[in-house]
């Protein structure tokens, strides 16, 4: 079981090297990869004393480092990619970053180490998540403290958490709420809170704002909860109970997001996703309806349909090109070999006709244009008038009733039909 985990979390390791390299050179964040890779956090590893956003991502980046090798002594990596992991690469401040490794360095958990002489006898340990580390010519290196190599090793409970999604939360509550809630993704709900006692999980404990109610709903649950299913693979939603007239407990209900289901099962090619929210504007509604259907409703039937629909709309009158694609993909519309044969008919003579344009553009380009002398007085009130009444007027919805009105389309429209008389 070990090895296969050793291997798994390798192959996250290669797998996030691959995509660095591929968007090191074009200075992409790690908050536009394509692809998830992740992190096995331990549930143990969640329950982290007091410390900011950037520390919180240090600590996650340096354990996605670690769980490639959890037994090593010290890790030693490329400093670009360890802040690409962390969403620090656009930041050349290597002064703040180190203060913050020593932020993430205060930082501790709580465990109990087993005595090999007495096994029945446990110890209680407070333990920093991060050992010594230091930066020195482009390289991190740095230390996991050894009580904690075996939650990266064989942890008993974890979640798999995506790198790209952790490094894309700008609130530390809403980050802090997530890992919390993630590991309870397959029971559907977490347990039920006190609110005293949620306070001091995610760490507000301390905060006036936090001690009404009203105001820790406003200011920081709900704010965390928008975040969370804003950006991440889970969709969370608050469920209170009472005691009494006032609220005494809290919990969350967590689900399997589908829109990143969606997302993710298309993000090899996000042309595609552009494609069903901007071009055809579907909702969010049909956008999980997509999710939900994957395995049926293919990249390549999508693919299909889509240009089914295009064709439609360019051939015939659609109304509303989206609600038409989703019930092209629903009923599985296709082209017929003779629909399909029109079609490249269509297509040929199109770039035919394209080509064509070109070359009779060029020609007008080579042939200098002769000067056009525009009348003045009388002259040029009867030359716009014969204008506004031949076909050259055709081209515009309203002409106005004088030249001198004209703008710059309406004034070289009325040169060519000076130049045509």
């Amino acid at each position: 079981m070990n090895q296969i985990t050793s291997h798994q979390s390798a192959t996250q390791q290669q797998l996030a090297l691959e995509i660095f390299e591929a968007m090191d050179a074009s200075d992409t964040p790690i908050t536009d990869s394509g692809q998830d890779f992740h992190l096995r956090k331990s549930s143990l590893l969640v329950d982290v004393s007091d410390v900011g956003l950037l520390a919180r991502r240090i600590l996650n980046g340096v354990y996605f480092i670690a769980q490639h090798d959890p037994d090593a002594e010290s890790h030693t990596h490329d400093l670009r990619y360890f802040k690409w992991l962390i969403n620090y690469s656009n930041s050349n401040n290597n002064t703040h970053l180190k203060r913050v490794i020593r932020e993430a360095q205060k930082s501790a958990v709580q465990v109990n180490v087993i005595d090999s002489l007495n096994p029945q006898e446990d110890n209680w340990v407070s333990v920093p998540m991060l050992g010594a580390a230091g930066i020195r010519k482009g390289q991190i290196t740095f230390k996991i403290p050894s009580e904690l190599r075996g939650q990266l090793r064989d942890p008993d409970r974890y979640s798999l958490l995506s790198m790209r999604i952790l490094a894309g939360f700008s609130s530390i509550y809403a980050l802090e709420l997530y890992e919390r809630l993630s590991i309870y993704k397959g029971d559907g709900s977490s347990p039920w809170w006190q609110i005293d006692e949620f306070r001091g999980l995610i760490k507000v404990d301390g905060l006036k704002s936090a001690n009404d109610f009203r105001y820790f709903r406003r200011d920081i649950i709900q704010p965390a909860i928008d975040q969370i299913n804003s950006i991440s693979d889970i969709e969370v939603s608050l469920e209170l109970k009472r005691t009494g007239r006032f609220y005494s407990h809290l919990r969350f209900s967590v689900t399997a997001s589908n829109r990143h289901m969606l997302l993710s099962s298309v993000a090899a090619s996000k042309e595609l996703y552009e494609v069903l929210t901007k071009e055809f504007g579907l909702s969010d509604v049909e956008l999980d309806e997509i999710a939900k259907n994957r395995e049926v409703w293919t990249d390549e039937r999508i693919r299909e349909t889509i240009e089914f629909v295009r064709h439609r709309c360019a051939t015939s009158k659609v109304n509303y090109p989206g609600k038409y694609l989703m019930t092209a993909i629903r009923d599985g519309y296709r082209f017929g070999t003779l629909e399909k044969k029109n079609l490249e008919s269509h297509k040929v003579a199109t770039k035919v006709k394209e080509q064509r344009d070109l070359e009779l553009q060029a020609i007008r380009d080579m042939s200098p244009a002769p000067a056009v002398t525009i009348p003045s007085g009388v002259a040029l009130e009867e030359a716009w008038n014969a204008f506004r009444a031949s076909p050259h007027a055709k081209l515009f919805k309203s002409l106005p009733m004088v030249f001198e009105e004209a703008n710059t389309r309406q004034a070289k429209a009325f040169e060519g039909f000076l130049q045509s008389q």
